[in-house]
C-alpha cells in the first residue's frame, strides 16, 4: 500500500491530519501545564499555554475540514466557503 494514498489528498484526509494534530496539541498543552504545576517553571506554563493557543487553531482547521456526508461537487463548494471564514478566524487566533 505505501504512501500511494497521499499522491491525491483530499479533504477527508486533511480532516484525519487535523484530528491528528488537535489531539496533540491538546496532550501538549495540558502536559505543559501539568509540569508547570509540579515544576513551577514559567517555561512550562509557556509552552502549555502556547499549546493550547494552537490546539484552538487546530479546532477550526478541522471544522474547515469537517465532511460527515462525504464529498462531492456542491460539498466541496461548502468547504470552499469554509475555508475563507476559517482563515479569517485562524488570524484572529
Amino acid at each position: 500500500m505505501g504512501w500511494i494514498w497521499w499522491t491525491e489528498p483530499n479533504s477527508t484526509h486533511a480532516f484525519r491530519l487535523s484530528v491528528l494534530s488537535v489531539v496533540l496539541t491538546l496532550a501538549s498543552g495540558v502536559g505543559g501545564c501539568i509540569a508547570y504545576s509540579t515544576t513551577g517553571s514559567s517555561l512550562m506554563l509557556t509552552f502549555g499555554l502556547e499549546n493550547l493557543v494552537d490546539f484552538f487553531s487546530s479546532v477550526v482547521v478541522c471544522w474547515r475540514f469537517f465532511s460527515p456526508a462525504g464529498t462531492d461537487a456542491a460539498h466541496e463548494a461548502l468547504l470552499q466557503k469554509r475555508e475563507k471564514r476559517a482563515s479569517v478566524a485562524i488570524s484572529f487566533i
